[in-house]
């Protein structure tokens, strides 16, 4: 038997918009009970009722793990992993000291679709001096983190 928490009543209108923040991340089925009885007797009344696809509701943020640089002349090379325990990563992205565009980072396996991807960023020339590398993470949910390295381009 399957229990079943109301999340609204006698609802009338076509649209309802339910605010799922307060709800633990995890998988969800809505079912929809649909009657009639408003507009008709008891005994003629009909009631149907749907039930979704499965869901997932994610409001955690992905995590990156350790950030890897490797510096060879004014260039650098950072690599790192991204994970998210429900959805799948969907993209990563860098800064250079706080400036510019976000600029994409490539995926080791060519496309950021997984819960867990490597990926490798590969910086412009950088003048001498020490840098600070910002990586975003992003999942398919749309939560993101962050996490940055500092790197010292030396003359």
């Amino acid at each position: 038997m399957d229990i079943w928490t109301p999340i609204a009543k006698d609802v009338s209108d076509t649209v309802y918009e339910w605010d799922t923040k307060s709800l633990a991340d995890g998988k969800y089925v809505i079912k929809v009970i649909a009657s009639d009885s408003p507009d008709n007797d008891q005994a003629s009344a009909l009631q149907t009722a749907r039930t979704s696809a499965p869901f997932t509701i994610d409001h955690t943020p992905p995590t990156l793990g350790d950030l890897t640089p490797k510096v060879e002349g004014n260039v650098i090379t950072l690599t790192g992993e991204a994970s998210d325990a429900l959805s799948s990563i969907s993209d990563v992205r860098y800064q250079i000291d706080g400036q510019g565009d976000w600029q994409p980072a490539a995926a080791s396996d060519k496309i950021f679709d997984s819960p867990h991807e490597g990926f490798t960023i590969v910086t412009r020339p950088l003048a001498t001096g020490g840098h600070r590398i910002t990586v975003r993470a992003t999942d398919a949910k749309g939560n993101s983190c962050y996490k940055a390295a500092t790197v010292t381009v030396k003359p």
